[in-house]
């Protein structure tokens, strides 16, 4: 079995923004990972980025059997019709999943903050949200880009 762990990242809530993946197999040994920014958002709109590019990353690859999880309880929730989904702009993303979910057998779930995987990906966000913040230092164009 192929899990895609996801997480995002917002300084601020919201503020400038990151999100990242890890594709493991059931092992745990990682097979890929990705991160980026994605400008200013809420910490919800960056863990459906994150899902967003992991699931655009699975159809790339012809995955098609597969786990995604997350610490983002809302948002899996959400996923799985527990909870509502309100917001329009977390409505617009939530149809980008479902599409992607229409073609793929795909599961959610949530794990903890503080396993492996979910820290790592955590890790990979701050890493590019710092590289952001010192590029815009260095550049002098800092506009709205948290301090390191």
């Amino acid at each position: 079995m192929i899990y895609i762990y996801t997480d995002g990242a917002s300084r601020g809530n919201p503020g400038r923004a990151a999100w990242s993946y890890i594709v493991t197999l059931g092992n745990g040994q990682v097979l890929d990972h990705a991160s980026g920014t994605m400008g200013i958002a809420t910490n919800n709109d960056a863990e459906y980025c994150a899902i967003i590019k992991a699931l655009e990353y699975a159809t790339a690859k012809g995955l098609d059997d597969f786990r995604v999880l997350s610490d983002s309880e809302i948002v899996i929730r959400q996923l799985k019709g527990i909870y509502r989904c309100k917001e329009p702009r977390l409505q617009a993303k939530k149809a980008i999943v479902e599409s992607y979910t229409r073609k793929l057998h795909v599961e959610f779930g949530n794990v903890s903050r503080e396993h492996e995987m979910i820290r790592k990906c955590d890790r990979y966000c701050n890493d590019e949200l710092n590289k952001e913040a010192k590029y815009a230092i260095e550049t002098g164009n800092n506009r709205d880009i948290c301090p390191l």
